[in-house]
């Protein structure tokens, strides 16, 4: 194994790492976004509701920060989770539009987990863009798929081709 093939592997397995957390993620909030379409409901009083700058970001991003309680069973929980698959959101008026969709003391209806009431959401099920994110997944497997089988393959290169080997 030569020393591009060997750089080659390493830059394909650090992508396949990036790419199997991002399908776990991925895979994960499509689960408990389908699931929570079937959870029971209860109400929830929202306790806070604001929207939160993340500097950190490039660009930045602005996040509506809804805090709720309700009760499940006699005990109350307290979650933050609007909706999972969460898209980033960089206009700070969208998310301003959400956090006051949940104004401070308004009652709100939210789905739990039953087997674990901790886990709730105000806005069950997938949200719009589902398909755009499983899409990204799709690419970036068959992405990684494709550079590992131009590595293993190197009669057949297409696009991994070094200067000696282009002759």
């Amino acid at each position: 194994m030569g020393a591009d093939t060997k750089g080659r592997m390493l830059g394909v397995v650090l992508l396949g790492i990036l790419v199997s957390v991002v399908v776990k993620n991925t895979a994960s909030g499509l689960v408990y976004s389908y699931a929570s379409e079937r959870w029971p409901r209860t109400t929830a009083q929202v306790v806070d509701s604001e929207v939160y700058h993340d500097g950190t970001a490039v660009p930045p991003r602005w996040e509506p920060a809804v805090v709720y309680q309700y009760k499940v069973s006699d005990q109350t929980f307290t979650s933050g989770r609007v909706r999972f698959l969460m898209p980033p959101i960089y206009r700070r008026e969208e998310a301003t539009h959400i956090a006051e969709s949940y104004k401070v003391g308004r009652v709100v209806r939210v789905a739990y987990d039953p087997a674990d009431p901790r886990e709730s959401v105000l806005e069950p099920g997938p949200p719009s863009g589902t398909l755009k994110e499983i899409l990204i997944v799709l690419f970036l497997i068959s992405l990684t798929g494709y550079i590992y089988y131009e590595i293993h393959h190197p009669e057949r290169r297409i696009l991994l081709r070094t200067k000696s080997s282009s002759r």
